[in-house]
């Protein structure tokens, strides 16, 4: 749990530098998280962070920072870019933040998948196992469903210990998957699949300015 209130601390010491917060959304989700699981010595700076966060958070909401039925293709390549930002930061110490690489990872792909539909045409996905289902239903993106499925359930073990498909609990989430490891399997192997199936269905414009895994 301390990895959760380090990256919360430097991401709250980076917001009282900056007029703009970096990560707004992962920001909340790092207070959520503190919250959530009850970590005692980090409760007063939940309490007072919470409102800020939360009010900021809002403010990009408005200005399509989160999937919304009018985002466009341009829109979710913007977010994935910011995932790919803050993977690139968080594999620097991938030991320490393996569980956040594996959630970032996971946002990612579901923007790449978001901006791959608009440009096809489909219905938005409205949460993850429609965004699933869809996957494993349409024979052009079909390809990507094994990688997308591995992402989030690495994506939901990392934040809840826990693999609904199998009910298995975890201590840890080392006990999943190794921390030297996830870069590795899941941003290099994993991520990079889906980032180069969905490439082609990218309008040039999008495949220009995407940030992909290096």
């Amino acid at each position: 749990m301390n990895r959760y209130a380090s990256l919360l601390s430097v991401e709250l010491q980076r917001t009282t530098s900056h007029s703009r917060m970096l990560y707004p959304i992962w920001t909340y989700r790092l207070v959520m998280t503190l919250t959530w699981k009850g970590y005692d010595s980090a409760q007063w700076l939940c309490h007072q962070s919470q409102t800020m966060l939360w009010s900021r958070f809002c403010i990009r909401s408005s200005k399509s920072d989160l999937i919304g039925s009018m985002a466009k293709s341009s829109d979710h390549v913007s977010l994935a870019n910011k995932s790919q930002l803050a993977l690139s930061t968080l594999i620097n110490d991938h030991s320490s933040h393996s569980e956040w690489i594996a959630t970032v990872a996971f946002y990612k792909a579901i923007h790449l998948v978001e901006a791959a539909c608009r440009t096809l045409g489909k219905k938005h996905p409205h949460n993850h196992n429609s965004r699933l289902d869809l996957l494993k239903s349409r024979k052009e993106i079909q390809p990507i469903y094994k990688h997308f499925k591995h992402l989030y359930v690495a994506s939901c073990i990392a934040r809840y210990l826990h693999d609904k498909d199998s009910d298995q609990a975890y201590s840890t989430f080392d006990d999943y998957i190794a921390p030297n490891d996830v870069a590795e399997v899941l941003v290099n192997k994993r991520l990079k699949c889906i980032e180069d199936e969905l490439m082609k269905y990218l309008s040039e414009i999008d495949k220009e300015n995407l940030a992909r895994v290096a």
